[in-house]
């Protein structure tokens, strides 16, 4: 395989972003960007992306890296803020994936507002599940009995997550009231994290 330049990595980024601010296809360039651009790289060359479906494509670069440092962990935070629900969105679904606990209290925000849309609460509950964050057990609790199936599923796994002997009892009450598949499905599996 033939080594990336320097040169030619710059050349493979500014095209990339080029192509995600003209709202292009990337193809296998969101490959050859995971694969050979730093995360602090993407993230120093993005600071005047504004475009949401661009911010959106970066944050799914950035939960490719698989790690994170203090500067990606501070891009990804700041795009919490964001005015488009969807950027918020991807950011706490990388910032859980990434591992940033820092930004747990702010997703545990997002996730108490009530005027976050159902697919943000979704990634927020995720995210912190991930990020094993104690301290929105509540919120959680307060989320498998939420009218959409999606928060009550996330909230199942990032309880599962989370583990705590409280969760586990409220899990199994919901278990026995559940009427969709898919939440029942989650809810056995969040419980099985307990057995381990």
């Amino acid at each position: 395989m033939a080594q990336t330049t320097s040169r030619n990595k710059q050349t493979l980024l500014t095209e990339f972003l080029s192509r995600i601010s003209n709202r292009k296809l990337v193809g296998n360039l969101f490959d050859k960007i995971v694969e050979n651009v730093s995360a602090t790289v993407l993230v120093r060359r993005s600071k005047d992306i504004t475009d949401g479906h661009a911010l959106a494509v970066i944050c799914n670069v950035l939960r490719k890296k698989r790690r994170s440092n203090p500067a990606v962990a501070k891009w990804l935070t700041s795009l919490l803020r964001y005015a488009d629900p969807k950027v918020r969105s991807y950011a706490a679904e990388a910032l859980g994936d990434l591992g940033v606990r820092s930004a747990a209290p702010k997703l545990h925000k997002l996730l108490q507002d009530m005027a976050s849309p159902v697919y943000l609460k979704d990634n927020c509950a995720m995210a912190l599940g991930l990020l094993k964050y104690r301290k929105a057990v509540n919120e959680l609790h307060k989320g498998l009995d939420a009218q959409h199936r999606t928060v009550r599923s996330s909230s199942a796994f990032a309880l599962g997550r989370i583990g705590s002997r409280a969760s586990k009892q409220t899990l199994e009450k919901r278990l026995a009231i559940e009427d969709d598949p898919s939440v029942k499905s989650m809810i056995v599996e969040a419980l099985t994290k307990f057995q381990k």
